[in-house]
Parts: structure tokens; C-alpha cells; sequence
């Protein structure tokens, strides 16, 4: 253990992400970190020795009962999160900018109270990757379970891979770099065709 490097936060941690330059993504459901001595609401930012980042101060407004459970960070140093109420009875996908405030622009719900188990960002397009046991996103029924969004959160509709999925949620997810992914969960059927619980995708997600 590197007793050197020792944020102590309030609550339980779900999730981390590190940027290039070293400073730590945390996300969770706790309130504060540094033993009590400072708030951070359900995300915080760590400088690369430990220290608490105080450029970066979350203000989730409206979305303070959202517990962050995983995010990704994006090339720009932007990190977005999948959180849900205290209940599970809804989830969504946000963005926060590199200060900590939330980007208005960016806003992404889920369609039902199923859980989104993951995200995956591609390196080169930015492209982003949500995947779960939901069953709609924005509304559209057709992008469930494995959903590809543009780096702005707009959903990138000229693929939708989780249609492919007949039954079953995506428990996690691999992304090659000639587009291809692999996919694990509990489906038996992709397609049309058996496939025990993981398959691989193309590019385009047949």
C-alpha cells in the first residue's frame, strides 16, 4: 500500500478513472472526503499525489440524489458519469466539465429502472459505449442493452448492437481497435443465433 497516497472518502467508491496527467477520477455515493474536512458530492478529482484537486468541485444542481456508479473520461479531461437514485428508479448519463460543473448540453436517460452496467469509450473516434439490462434510451426502444453515443451524448444511430442481443443483459465489453467488440452477459441469442453469454460484434454491431 502506498501509505503516501491516501484519499479517504466518506461513503463507498464505485468507480475511478485516471487522466493522462496523472489526477484521479473517484465516483460514488459519499459526501465527503480528507476524513470530513471537505465535501464532494458523489464525485471528486485526486491530484496525482493524493491531494484533493480543488479546481474541481461538483455542483450537481437538480441531479444531487444521482450516486455516480462508473464513468469514463474523455480525451478533453471531461468525465462522464452513469448514476442513479438512492432506489435504482432511474438512470442516466452525464457530463461534468473540467471544473466540476455539469454540461448542460450533454444528457443522456435511460428508459426503465433496469441498470446500466458499464462504460466503454474508443480512443480514436471518442465514441462512447453504455451497456446493461436497460431497455430504451432517449425513448427508443431499439437502442437497449449495448448503445453507442457520440462523443456529445447524442446517440450514433447508424448502428445500434444491442438489437442484436435477443435476451438477456450485457455484463461487460471489450472494444478492438478495428471497431470490433466483444461482448459478455446473460443472452443466449444474437441474432437469431445461439450464442452462450458472449459473442463478438462488427463495427457496424451485427
Amino acid at each position: 500500500v502506498d501509505t503516501l497516497w491516501g484519499p479517504n472518502l466518506g461513503h463507498v467508491a464505485y468507480c475511478v478513472g485516471v487522466l493522462a496527467d496523472g489526477r484521479v477520477y473517484f465516483g460514488g455515493r459519499f459526501v465527503d472526503v480528507i476524513n470530513g474536512e471537505t465535501f464532494r458530492t458523489y464525485l471528486a478529482c485526486f491530484l496525482a499525489d493524493g491531494n484533493i484537486d480543488n479546481t474541481f468541485q461538483t455542483n450537481w444542481g437538480e441531479l444531487v440524489s444521482q450516486f455516480v456508479h462508473k464513468l469514463v473520461v474523455q480525451a478533453d479531461n471531461k468525465v462522464v458519469v452513469a448514476s442513479c437514485t438512492p432506489f435504482g428508479t432511474q438512470w442516466r448519463l452525464d457530463r461534468f466539465n473540467t471544473n466540476g460543473t455539469v454540461d448542460d448540453t450533454f444528457a443522456v436517460t435511460f428508459t426503465n429502472k433496469l441498470p446500466v452496467r458499464g462504460l466503454a469509450i474508443e480512443p480514436d473516434t471518442q465514441k462512447i459505449y453504455a451497456f446493461g439490462e436497460f431497455e430504451g434510451v432517449n425513448g427508443i426502444e431499439a437502442f437497449k442493452k449495448l448503445v453507442p453515443l457520440n462523443p456529445d451524448g447524442s446517440l450514433e444511430e447508424t448502428s445500434a448492437p444491442g438489437e442484436f442481443l435477443d435476451s438477456g443483459e450485457v455484463r461487460c465489453l471489450l472494444l478492438n481497435a478495428d471497431g470490433t467488440m466483444y461482448v459478455g452477459g446473460e443472452f443466449t441469442t444474437v441474432g437469431g443465433v445461439t450464442r452462450y453469454r458472449y459473442c463478438k460484434l462488427d463495427n457496424n454491431g451485427a
